[in-house]
């Protein structure tokens, strides 16, 4: 979960002249006193550009040339690797730096620093650790910014809503730009209305200060009063006239209150696109038992009216006509890609439809679209593929439409962490012996050339084949019955000890240590549904084994998908600036309205699927799902 870089601003060179004072030592020579402060200007005219590594590296070249100041400088080259969007580059930096060496301001930027990279990893507890002993009282304006929201998005990590509720309203007084305090006022409401409405009034009737006060009065009237009625309103103007210097008055001036915002509050009716023959027709099932599940469970005072809609028996444009003219507030599906093309395509949408699928080219205002997206595998496989180092790498994909798409996002993703694609190698759908396909993309092949032509000349020698040897990773694209099969010609070619990186599908859903003993070493990111003390919610795999019994293992993922799909509607519009975990992954708003997920990634060992992280098996149960800010 990625911590907001846009407010990481720079801190070091607040006091510039300090810092040149500094490296000047008695016994040095004028020129190479004047080179050092040259070289550290141009690394603060590179940071003004926001040529962050290059400013790394001229960091780490002053730390190498000026030992008395090496700690300052590699803490500087590891705060200009963070701002550059890196997580572990800055780490490893950070480890090396020894904190007694620092002045007490640079310990405090080292313990932001830390706080800040323990939270992308989610690390809420050991950025908590840091924050704790940073001393408020020597901290610049812009590092009381990050200290505030650090301590905000960490508590809320942790479900601590109150104290992060707190830590936002002492980080309002360093937002300057209108913009940023509209975004905390809106995280402010949005940590309020996920918190339990009688713990909101007791917490009025304890009378705390006034701001905290008006900032939970404000958030039970959003949750008790339906947005746009007349008593909205009149509750609204009483809030005013109580708290006439509150700063929530930018936020109502916003329209914020205006906007009928997408929560169970205020929906009330809910239609749902889905297919009841066809193609699709299970896939549809096992997303409705998800769906329905995640419903009933929701007390049934907070339940809205929900109606099922069946695509496969009218057209899409006039079944949209329908579900408005029955006051439907939201639409939920529909399942087809090339029938939401259609939909969004028809004309403008009055009602906002959250689309159970993912088209690039669609846009629309009133579009969401969530869908169990091989891209969120590609980026999260690439991204975990590009920390452990790895350079150069080849992809294996079938020789299909779907196969040229993923491989294309492998590339992409890949070539865009400056990595190499040294080849793409494909393979025909329904063959079932791998070995020339994959001796094809190790350069086995001519390997063995060279042994017939040897052999011509010199008669009966002995030979073992030899793959190429400057290879780092591999992806594979495939489902688990071919990555069975796939996996074993790697290890029987002398690359078994190339890291794989599948997709999800290479796992079926449930442990299968007879089948899956030709799968060790093959990693890929999956749902968390799948793993045990990851997803937290009641409806674990556990509590729902009878639903997902009914069904093949290949329909697990839709079940959660389904149960998501429900679930995310109440925080559609805070998921640009806080992430739900769900039960298919952390959920989370990108510009164009889609949802993003990050998943978990795991490996095979001994036939066993486990998490990368830690020695778990998936197939059981797992916090209660809950909004975190990113």
């Amino acid at each position: 979960m990625l911590f907001l870089r846009r407010n990481a601003k720079r801190w070091a060179f607040l006091s510039i002249f300090l810092v040149a004072s500094c490296v000047s030592q008695p016994n040095e020579g004028r020129a190479q006193y004047e080179q050092t402060l040259q070289i550290t200007y141009e690394a603060e005219e590179l940071l003004a550009k926001k040529h962050y590594q290059q400013a790394s590296d001229l960091f780490l070249r002053l730390a190498q040339e000026r030992p008395q100041q090496a700690e300052f400088f590699k803490l500087q080259a590891a705060q200009a690797q963070f701002n550059a969007g890196q997580d572990a580059k800055p780490a490893l930096i950070m480890n090396s730096v020894d904190v007694n060496q620092l002045t007490e301001q640079q310990r405090n930027q080292w313990r932001l620093l830390s706080a800040q990279l323990f939270l992308n990893e989610g690390g809420a507890e050991q950025a908590i650790e840091h924050l704790i002993l940073v001393v408020e009282s020597s901290l610049t304006s812009e590092q009381k910014k990050i200290y505030y929201e650090s301590n905000a998005f960490a508590y809320a990590l942790i479900g601590q809503l109150n104290k992060s509720v707190q830590e936002r309203i002492l980080l309002s007084q360093f937002l300057i730009e209108h913009e940023e305090k509209l975004r905390n006022q809106r995280a402010i409401m949005a940590l309020l209305n996920l918190m339990p409405l009688d713990t909101l009034e007791q917490k009025v009737a304890q009378q705390q200060n006034e701001l905290y006060t008006g900032w939970i009065e404000l958030a039970i009237i959003e949750r008790t009063e339906l947005k746009g009625t007349p008593e909205f309103k009149h509750q609204l103007s009483e809030w005013e006239g109580r708290y006439l210097f509150h700063p929530a008055h930018a936020l109502i001036t916003s329209e914020y209150f205006l906007n009928i915002q997408l929560s169970v509050a205020n929906i009330r009716n809910i239609a749902v696109f889905l297919p009841e023959s066809g193609v699709y027709t299970e896939h549809a099932k096992a997303i409705k038992e998800g769906f329905m599940a995640a419903y009933y469970q929701q007390e049934e005072v907070l339940r809205p009216s929900i109606r099922f809609y069946d695509t496969s028996k009218s057209a899409i444009d006039l079944l949209y006509q329908q579900a408005v003219t029955e006051s439907a507030q939201l639409i939920i599906g529909p399942l087809n890609k090339k029938t939401l093309k259609k939909l969004v395509k028809a004309g403008a949408l009055k009602v906002p439809i959250l689309g159970l699928n993912y088209a690039e080219e669609l846009s629309d205002a009133n579009l969401y679209q969530f869908a169990l997206s091989p891209i969120d595998e590609v980026n999260q496989a690439v991204a975990q593929a590009q920390s452990e180092g790895y350079q150069n790498a080849l992809i294996l994909a079938p020789d299909s439409m779907m196969g040229e798409r993923i491989a294309g996002y492998f590339q992409t993703a890949w070539e865009a962490t400056e990595g190499q694609v040294l080849a793409v190698q494909k393979f025909t759908l329904g063959i079932t012996d791998f070995s020339e396909p994959v001796k094809a993309m190790l350069n086995v092949q001519e390997s063995e050339f060279r042994y017939r032509k040897l052999r011509q000349v010199a008669g009966a020698i002995e030979y073992n084949s030899r793959r190429r040897q400057d290879i780092d990773v591999i992806f594979m694209v495939a489902n688990h019955q071919q990555s069975r099969l796939i996996n074993p010609q790697f290890y029987h070619h002398r690359a078994g000890g190339v890291p794989v990186y599948g997709l999800s599908r290479v796992y079926g859903g449930q442990q299968d240590l007879m089948n899956n003993i030709d799968l060790n070493g093959v990693r890929f990111c999956t749902i968390p549904w799948l793993f045990k003390g990851v997803y937290q919610g009641d409806l674990t795999m556990q509590a729902l084994s009878e639903t997902w019994q009914q069904f093949p293992d290949k329909f697990l993922s839709l079940i959660a998908f389904g149960m998501d799909a429900y679930n995310v509607v109440p925080h559609l519009n805070e998921l640009k600036t806080m992430q739900y975990q769900g039960a298919t992954g952390e959920l989370s708003l990108n510009d164009a309205n889609r949802i993003e997920r990050k998943l978990v990634c795991a490996n095979f060992e001994q036939g066993l699927a486990k998490l990368m992280t830690e020695d778990e098996e998936i197939g059981e149960p797992q916090l209660k799902p809950k909004l975190v800010n990113e």
